[in-house]
């Protein structure tokens, strides 16, 4: 019996796992490569699950490109290297980067002044996680502000906003619980593709689904939002400290 959950197909000698869910907001089949390589089979509710075997399964030589493809993309990614006068970027804003390491401090210390963080750290490994957390409090205090702006704009009711890092996601909508969530490695990209990320969630308030409806809601909230979304599918495998 074929049920939601994990499942691998082969392809040319390569197996290639992925996770088979039901849908009751798909209107057709759906695959999906995510960031990280993973990959999503969706059903909608009134299709049975042997129509997404068979989907996959026609469309193997394609997905096997694609995780190829990815593979590739994620390797040319390098970290950044966090070292004093490293200029960090944050919505399009450049902060420069201090570093101090002090061996006998216990508590790690960060503060943001006139265009530079200051990190002083007891050893050069906690250097990362204090800018990661850096950025995330600046991506969060952005996500408030913008989705706040435009829900008020729009007059829409107000909602929660979060943060993740999630690897499949640059944002989610949540109508059972009024919530928006939006991945803050968005902080390492351009302002207007951060937007157009708050664009795509707050018309989710509206449409659950990718519609006609959907696409001209997110056009109106931000006019120039496939430019921003092509760039994000072009360089979204980027964003990584």
């Amino acid at each position: 019996m074929i049920k939601q959950g994990k499942y691998v197909l082969e392809v040319e000698g390569e197996h290639i796992p992925y996770l088979l869910r039901r849908s009751r907001r798909a209107r057709n089949l759906l695959l999906h490569v995510e960031l990280d390589g993973s990959v999503e089979l969706v059903v909608p509710w009134h299709a049975p699950f042997r129509e997404g075997l068979r989907f996959i399964q026609e469309r193997g030589q394609w997905l096997l490109g694609q995780r190829r493809r990815q593979a590739v993309r994620q390797a040319q990614v390098k970290s950044i290297d966090l070292v004093s006068d490293t200029a960090l970027s944050v919505f399009g804003e450049v902060v420069q980067l201090q570093v101090a390491v002090e061996p006998k401090r216990r508590k790690s210390y960060r503060k943001e002044h006139e265009g530079i963080l200051q990190v002083t750290v007891g050893n050069a490994e906690r250097i990362r996680p204090q800018v990661e957390k850096w950025y995330r409090i600046r991506a969060l205090a952005f996500f408030k502000h913008e989705v706040t702006k435009l829900i008020v704009t729009s007059g829409y009711s107000p909602v929660r906003i979060r943060t993740n890092a999630a690897t499949t996601q640059w944002g989610s909508c949540n109508k059972k619980t009024n919530t928006l969530t939006f991945n803050w490695r968005l902080a390492l990209a351009p302002k207007e593709v951060a937007l157009y990320v708050v664009a795509h969630e707050v018309a989710h308030l509206v449409h659950t689904n990718h519609s006609r409806k959907f696409w001209k809601l997110v056009a109106s909230l931000q006019p120039d939002f496939e430019y921003h979304r092509q760039w994000l599918r072009r360089y979204g495998h980027t964003l990584s400290l």
